[in-house]
């Protein structure tokens, strides 16, 4: 019985998202000190900007969408979570012609440290892409009146996508000072 209660107990699920973060904090920690190590060839593409605007935008879609969701306006909410993953959508684009930028200006040569630049981008773009998988699958679960279940999807959701966001900001600054 009470392996059954470990296994639908919200607040351990919540946990798993924040054990989870924490491991992507601790692996983007580990890839980004190397970054202090290395003199750099490369400059950071002006994509870049635009594809920090898009994720600000949806981490601010997704905190409207959530207020919509607490003031019981699930139409609303909706929309604001269709809106996030389009932005999210839309953020992968940008990054992935920002990289092929980089990659025209050596941003993958392994002769020196700039293909850490290229591990990271690619790491943060995985995450992304697992943010917006479980963005979609919590918009597709949405079906009428949400329930305790739905509200704490909708909360875990949230938590994972805002980290993305705050990771994003992270590297970007990071990029700036050292590139």
């Amino acid at each position: 019985m009470q392996n059954n209660i470990d296994r639908t107990n919200p607040k351990a699920k919540v946990f798993i998202v924040w054990l989870i973060i924490l491991s992507s904090f601790i692996l983007f920690t580990a890839l980004t000190s190397v970054l202090f190590l290395a003199d750099y060839s490369i400059s950071m593409p002006p994509m870049f900007i635009v594809s920090t605007a898009l994720i600000v935008l949806s981490s601010i879609a997704l905190h409207i969408s959530n207020m919509k969701f607490k003031m019981l306006q699930f139409k609303a909410h909706k929309r604001y979570m269709w809106l996030t993953a389009v932005l999210g959508l839309l953020f992968l684009t940008v990054q992935l012609i920002a990289w092929h930028t980089m990659v025209e200006h050596g941003a993958a040569s392994s002769a020196n440290y700039n293909a850490i630049v290229y591990i990271l981008v690619i790491a943060h773009s995985l995450h992304v892409m697992m943010g917006l998988l479980i963005l979609l699958y919590t918009i597709f679960s949405l079906n009428g009146t949400p329930h305790q279940r739905i509200g704490n999807r909708v909360k875990m959701t949230t938590i994972f996508w805002q980290f993305i966001g705050f990771l994003w900001l992270y590297l970007y600054f990071l990029f700036l000072i050292l590139l």
